[in-house]
């Protein structure tokens, strides 16, 4: 018993940041936002690696990770800081997400649609100056 209430309590607090970000498209100028369900490290194991981020946006589930800055040459691995990205394939297509940070709050969503059979249906949406709603 006691061991669900510190799975029921750790699960809480993992979700935690469970709130939604509103900001404005930064060609039109139109509300834009999203609910960011989780932003956290995987294991708590605060490395720049192993940050993530689960959002949702219009009613779909994303799951971003640290955008990676290899170097054979230089030989590292690295995260690059403040940036968590998805890309997502489909059948016309692939989906890209950038989530952007300054000090832990997320601030500036990327989103781009290429349609590779079909270039003039691609879409670019920024969604910039982002504050938490609730």
């Amino acid at each position: 018993m006691l061991t669900l209430i510190l799975f029921v309590l750790n699960f809480t607090f993992a979700n935690d940041t469970y709130s939604y970000y509103e900001g404005v498209d930064s060609r039109t100028g139109e509300r834009c936002g999203f609910t960011a369900i989780e932003i956290g490290y995987k294991n708590n194991y605060r490395h720049p690696l192993m940050h993530y981020a689960v959002i949702d946006v219009s009613g779909k589930k994303y799951y971003l990770q640290p955008e990676l800055n290899l170097s054979e040459k230089k030989r590292t691995v690295k995260a690059k800081p403040d940036l968590l990205t998805a890309t997502i394939p489909y059948r016309q297509g692939a989906k890209m997400f950038r989530l952007y940070f300054e000090r832990t709050k997320p601030v500036k969503l990327s989103y781009v649609n290429d349609f590779y059979y079909d270039p003039r249906r691609n879409q670019h949406r920024v969604c910039i100056r982002l504050r938490q709603i609730r």
